[in-house]
């Protein structure tokens, strides 16, 4: 080999030395990431040459970094102000969307793929209001606060587990509901899949069968927001603090097996018209007064008062009675 050719080779690969380096941002195809070499994962994070992701992007699965390295995670602040960004497509290997992923993406129309994601961070959507719909798969187990912060086009959630959908830890906001953390706050329509028929199918009318093992109804969840009909499983003793709180159910069929009610579990059911109860004994928890144990039979008449007690006149009588 000619000394010049040497030259030029060795020049090249000081070049490459010099520019890709382990823990360093990297610009591997059109995509930055930051790359832990000794775990061999990498992470999207946003373009540090001053410019954004526009038009459609697909994150690979891996990348070629010294060897086979596996994209394992969207960083926060990736896609920040994306606002000509349409459309991503991710792969089973992403298992996070950092804090503010895709806050301000105002043209994304379609995020796929995150079928192993456990945890969305805190405005990881803010303002995506082109987001026309969501899937809910069952890896998820916790959402930030805010994440669907202002999506003002989701029109439909897809739930892809409602009984892991039940046991998501939907975040708090600062007023203590669940709120914008989750899809359902402006969705219009929850859709669950139904393996016989294997279609989606509109949740208009639920059976509540997210019970812990301890027979106990978890609150803040959203789940049944925006159902006609919930009909809580027999087997389930307590709905705790504010479980079905602001839900838009017109009927509520409630088991014999019922012990106790906890406070504010039907604030702000508003739409709420008929109420089945087969329990005969209710312990009703309330802040304030000290709890009471009423009896409940199959009557129109006396557990919608025992409604009205329970959320402080925050039901409609009238509709109740």
């Amino acid at each position: 080999m000619k000394p010049f050719r040497k030259l030029f080779v060795v020049a090249i690969l000081l070049t490459l030395s010099t520019t890709i380096k382990a823990g360093d941002p990297n610009l591997v195809g059109s995509i930055w990431y930051d790359i832990d070499i000794s775990s061999k994962t990498a992470t999207v994070i946003a373009p540090q040459n001053g410019g954004k992701y526009t038009g459609e992007v697909s994150i690979p699965s891996t990348i070629n970094f010294d060897g086979t390295v596996r994209v394992t995670a969207i960083g926060a602040r990736a896609f920040y102000g994306c606002v000509l960004l349409t459309k991503v497509t991710m792969t089973s290997q992403i298992t996070s969307i950092g804090e503010n992923a895709f806050n301000g993406c105002t043209a994304l129309e379609e995020v796929s793929g995150y079928t192993n994601v456990t945890t969305i961070g805190q405005y990881a959507f803010s303002g995506c209001s082109k987001l026309t719909e969501f899937h809910i798969y069952s890896a998820l187990t916790t959402v930030g606060k805010s994440a669907f912060y202002n999506c003002t086009g989701l029109q439909a959630v897809y739930a892809h587990n409602l009984d892991t959908y039940g046991s998501i830890n939907f975040t708090n906001d600062n007023d203590g509901t669940v709120n914008q953390s989750n899809p359902l706050y402006y969705a219009k329509r929850l859709y669950q899949y139904d393996n016989q028929r294997r279609m989606w199918l509109p949740t208009m009318n639920l059976r509540a069968s997210y019970a812990g093992s301890d027979g106990t109804i978890k609150g803040n969840t959203y789940i049944y927001a925006k159902c006609h009909t919930v009909q809580v499983i027999s087997g389930v003793k307590t709905i705790s603090h504010a479980a079905f709180r602001n839900c838009e159910m017109e009927e509520l069929i409630l088991p014999s097996s019922l012990e106790e009610l906890g406070s504010y579990c039907f604030a702000g059911c508003t739409k709420l018209k008929r109420v089945s109860c087969a329990a005969r004994r209710l312990q009703l928890k309330r802040t304030g007064p000290p709890s009471a144990v009423l009896t409940c039979r199959k009557s129109r008449s006396m557990f919608p008062r025992l409604l009205l007690m329970h959320t402080r006149h925050m039901l409609p009588g009238k509709s109740l009675m």
